[in-house]
Formats: C-alpha cells, structure tokens, sequence
C-alpha cells in the first residue's frame, strides 16, 4: 500500500503550514485515496456542521474555513466540507467513488463523532436555554444528543485553558474576578463530569488552541485511513440512518414526557424523575435525565486539563503495541 509520512511539531508558536505540509519517517499514514478494484475508489472525508452555538459569526465561518484549507492542503485535494449536521461538529465518512465518472456512488459513516466547544462558548452553553428542548440549557440538550447519537465513538472535545482566557460581559467589557471564578468552576466541573463518565460513552479531549484542535482533525483521519478496509463499507452505517436514529431518540416518549414535566411550574428534575420513575407509569425506566447532578463530583480552582498533543498520542500508541513484560 502507498504511504505518505507526516511530522507535526507540537510547539504552540509553529507555523500551520509548515506542520502540515512537513514530512518525516516518524509516522506513517495510507494515502488519502483508497483503492478498491478497478471501479471505485475510496476517499475518507471530514464533514463540518456549519453552526458554531447557534451562531454564523464571521469569526466562526473564518475558523471552519481555515480547518476546511489545512485539511485540504494536508491531503492534497478536497477531502473536508462544511455543511448542516444532524448532531455534533465533526464527523468522518467513508464515500465510494466511481473512477468511470468520478461521481460519489454511496457514503458511510465511520463509528466518530466530535463535539466541540472552546472555553467560551462552553460557559454560556451550561446557562443559556436551548431552543428547541427547553428547559433543558444548551449543553444539556446537546450531550443529551450526543449520548443517544448511535455512534460508537463520541468525543467531547473542549478547547482552550480557562485560567488564561479573555473572560468577558455581554456589553463586552472585562467580567468581574467573581464572574470569572464562576465560569471557571463551571468549566473545571463540567470537564471532571465527562471524566467520570456522567455523559454516557463520551470520551473527553482537551486542546490547548485551535491549531491543535485541527492537529486533532488530520489526526484521527489519518487513523482512518490506516485503519479503513472497503470490505467494511457495507457494514457502515448511512448518514440517513444516523439522521432517522437521531430523530427517533430525541422523539422517544419518555424523553418528551421529561421535557413535558419540567416545564410545568415548580416542578424540576428530581419531582420530574419520580415520575418517570412510578412503576405505576407506562415510561423506560433506564432513561437517565439530561439534568442529572452529582454531587460527589465537585471541582476546584487547582484542577488542571490535560492537553492532548500529537506526542502525547504517538506515545499512548507505542505503549499500546509493547509486549506484555515477562513473568
């Protein structure tokens, strides 16, 4: 099989273009078309979700542009797109391309799906209220998703160190130590939560920046497409099945009845559980509520994240491979 070698320096003031387009003998990846028989080739793709919090800001669209050319220029053709997603940020397909037309004949999803959140954006999700689930806050409906998505590998990806971020008023004047200490402990809690496996299946990564977010990115497709076998592909879930199973978990009754309870006046999630939770009802009594508190779990200022890099993982994945020492 062809490959291709790539190095990317872990160092925050590397320049980006060098990082992708550098090439040593240190890591190996497949090339970015996969073959299959004289018919079909494979490509192994990143998709985007076009919204960023519900919001189109000029800063967000700069940012998934700005992913969208490194990860094309890393691959040397187009391999990353930007659209609307059913749940999460990212997410990674497999599409089957005929080489009479170069047209895509059928797409499948690989078992990886990554929700994202700078620091920023992370302390307003755990207060703001979501649109469409509501009472539930933003973060709440978003795990809630993300949980019951039917993808195997899920991936909460927070980005940023909250003890040097540029904590801010909605006037956009510099918040208060008090508001700062809040959000920080709000963030600290949050990360400790999906440490601990409060979010159920969810895996946590913490980036320091954007530009090891993207390093990120390039990193799970080249394990992708070292690991990708087109014998696989009709096994693959489609993105319709996704999108229908998606549907059917934020639809399913005792959800809704939740959601009904809660809005009910001076009734929370603990009188709305007890509900769900009458063996006299009719509703699954394994629902776990998307409000769900420990109290057990609890952060403080001292707590500190652990920064993924791409040596950290080349060494996880050397340890991984070691003979087991002898008796």
């Amino acid at each position: 099989m062809d490959v291709i070698c790539i190095d990317e320096s872990d160092d925050e003031g590397s320049s980006s273009k060098k990082n992708d387009n550098n090439r040593s003998n240190n890591v190996e990846v497949t090339a970015a078309i996969i073959n299959d028989d004289n018919d079909h080739e494979y490509r192994v793709m990143l998709l985007m979700d076009h919204r960023e919090f519900g919001q189109r800001t000029r800063e967000v669209r700069n940012y998934l542009h700005e992913v969208e050319s490194r990860i094309n220029r890393r691959f040397n053709g187009t391999y990353c797109e930007i659209l609307s997603l059913k749940a999460a940020d990212y997410m990674f397909v497999a599409r089957k391309i005929s080489r009479a037309t170069g047209q895509v004949v059928e797409e499948r999803l690989f078992d990886l799906i990554i929700e994202r959140k700078d620091v920023g954006d992370l302390a307003s999700c755990l207060i703001n209220k979501s649109k469409d689930f509501k009472p539930l806050s933003f973060f709440e409906a978003q795990m809630h998703k993300l949980v019951h998505c039917g993808i195997d590998r899920k991936i909460f990806l927070v980005e940023g160190d909250e003890d040097n971020f540029q904590w801010r008023t909605e006037g956009g004047g510099p918040a208060s130590e008090d508001e700062k200490r809040k959000r920080r402990l709000r963030i600290k809690t949050t990360r400790l939560l999906v440490e601990h496996g409060r979010f159920r299946g969810v895996e946590l990564v913490c980036t320091k920046f954007k530009d090891r977010t993207i390093q990120f990115l390039i990193y799970q497709m080249e394990l992708l497409q070292n690991s990708f076998d087109p014998k696989d592909f009709a096994g693959m879930k489609t993105m319709q099945q996704f999108t229908d199973h998606i549907k059917e978990k934020m639809n399913d009754p005792t959800f809704q009845k939740y959601l009904e309870l809660r809005n009910q006046p001076r009734i929370g999630d603990k009188k709305a559980m007890k509900v769900i939770r009458d063996p006299n009802e009719d509703w699954d009594i394994s629902f776990v509520s998307p409000s769900e508190k420990n109290e057990d779990i609890k952060s403080t200022l001292e707590d500190r994240p652990t920064f993924w890099s791409r040596s950290s993982a080349r060494r996880q994945e050397d340890a991984a491979v070691q003979p087991p020492p002898p008796p």
